[in-house]
């Protein structure tokens, strides 16, 4: 069975080598969506850093939920987290989770 505590991260990037790449991380132990996304960018610097320059595009949490069956699965996304950069402007990871 999943905690309750346990949320999927996914950073949308756009590489000037590899052009958009998209990282999961299953992120476990956080109180909510918040603590989840700066756990997750944490994760994702070493990531970024080997593949070069990256754009933040886009970031979405959502939680791994397990229904009476025991089916694991994702809430919708959760809204209001994780804002995105304006256009044109080159952000790490950690600089979008503040």
């Amino acid at each position: 069975m999943s905690s309750p505590n346990k949320w999927m991260v996914g950073f949308r990037f756009r590489s000037e080598v590899r052009g958009v790449v998209e990282h999961f991380y299953l992120v476990d132990g956080t109180a909510g969506s918040a603590g989840a996304h700066r756990a997750a960018a944490r994760m994702a610097v070493p990531a970024s850093e080997r593949a070069g320059r990256l754009e933040v595009q886009r970031v979405q949490i959502q939680r791994v939920v397990t229904d009476l069956l025991g089916h694991v699965g994702l809430s919708a996304p959760v809204p209001g987290v994780g804002a995105m950069p304006a256009a044109g402007s080159l952000m790490s990871p950690i600089e979008v989770a503040r």
